[in-house]
């Protein structure tokens, strides 16, 4: 669904790096729609979710954990 492009454009759109973690990504989707999960959409989880979109990139950071960004934007390339 297009609202998960929508949620990384409005988050990362705020920061200076152009992205957002994975698990923030996830708390704001479930505080916008309590009865979300990935798995309605025929996923395992939010990161296989996030893979299937074109126009998202997924980063894994130092440490552990994911960042997602708009495909092109500066913050996909980190």
């Amino acid at each position: 669904p297009k609202f998960v492009v929508d949620a990384v454009e409005l988050l990362a759109g705020g920061t200076p790096e152009g992205r957002v973690g994975l698990g923030q990504l996830g708390q704001y989707l479930k505080r916008t729609d309590p009865a979300f999960k990935a798995q309605t959409y025929g996923h395992s989880g939010l990161l296989d979710m996030v893979r299937t979109y074109d126009l998202l990139s997924i980063a894994e950071h130092e440490g552990g954990g994911w960042w997602v960004a708009l495909q092109g934007s500066v913050g996909a390339d980190k």
